[in-house]
């Protein structure tokens, strides 16, 4: 069916065990992450090609992602190691009873990739491309390295699909990360993911048919509302899906888990509302485990669930 592209970070990320603050933490415990990295794995793991183009560390934990890329089905074919930078990686603590992160990323190894590294093969046979605002928010050169992508596949029957995921510490600044953000988007998204909180931090409020008809690409917005489900725009109607009730471990990795599971359904050709309630359920399932991936379903454990569901 062709080729899933990524482009964005990967980082290491490191939980506290004893304790729901890194700052009065003993023990901690290691994962994988970076929103890209989930989303890609989260592709491979339903069946797909995906492929992911990045930029690592000659480092311990570059080896670490290109095994654990490559036990999940991820084509590193498109992975630049770098022998001078190192991998992004971050801490996170639990705050009021959400996750808060701690970023250790300028001048990582992702931010040093250029267009011109990228197999062009790979880049023409790709049906859809997926990227981020954390991607955004590496930098000047990193803008404009996903611009040529985006310029590059917007002429072509292809699904671009953009998560805000906006992270006010990694912008240090809301004005220049929405312009920035706004200005992606304006290069030839078609399917937009964003949650009420981004909208709000973005001053966009919540008027989603108004965000729509602000960028001329745009097809679908999905709303993405937590614990509520999410709300679906396109430019004739709106609808709202719920979310599945299930016992939350960890919320990280839920949003990229949607993204997987709706972009793929929509991909596969099916409808808006299947598309939602799969997302749904996919995002669901990576909540009952630690970290972004652990849970994050396979294509048989999706359809488990979703055939015991009412």
């Amino acid at each position: 069916m062709g080729k899933i592209l990524v482009w964005g970070e990967p980082m290491f990320g490191f939980y506290p065990i004893d304790s729901p603050r890194i700052e009065k933490c003993s023990t901690l415990s290691m994962t994988w992450g970076g929103d890209a990295s989930n989303f890609a794995i989260g592709v491979a793991r339903m069946g797909y090609h995906s492929v992911f183009f990045t930029g690592l560390g000659k480092e311990p934990f570059g080896d670490g992602f290109i095994d654990l890329w490559q036990e999940n089905g991820v084509d590193v074919s498109q992975v630049i190691r770098d022998p001078i930078r190192r991998t992004g990686f971050y801490f996170v603590s639990f705050i009021d009873g959400k996750h808060s992160l701690t970023y250790y990323r300028d001048n990582s190894a992702a931010t040093a990739i250029q267009f011109a590294q990228l197999d062009q093969q790979i880049l023409k046979d790709s049906v859809v491309f997926h990227f981020t605002g954390t991607g955004l928010g590496m930098g000047v050169d990193a803008r404009a390295l996903c611009q040529q992508i985006v310029e590059a596949k917007k002429k072509d029957d292809c699904i671009i699909s953009f998560d805000v995921n906006f992270r006010k510490m990694q912008w240090n600044n809301p004005i220049l990360a929405e312009r920035e953000i706004s200005r992606a988007i304006s290069l030839g998204v078609t399917h937009l993911e964003i949650t009420d909180d981004e909208m709000v931090s973005l001053g966009w409020g919540s008027d989603l048919e108004a965000l729509i008809r602000r960028f001329a690409t745009l097809q679908v917005i999905a709303y993405k509302r937590g614990p509520k489900g999410v709300t679906i725009r396109t430019r004739e109607r709106e609808f709202d899906s719920p979310a599945f009730p299930v016992t939350v471990k960890d919320t990280v990795g839920a949003g990229d888990s949607f993204n997987v599971g709706f972009i793929l359904s929509l991909l596969e050709g099916k409808s808006l509302e299947e598309a939602a309630r799969i997302g749904n359920a996919t995002a669901g399932l990576t909540c009952t485990g630690l970290g972004p991936i652990s849970s994050a379903p396979s294509r048989k454990e999706l359809d488990t669930f979703l055939a015991v569901q009412v």
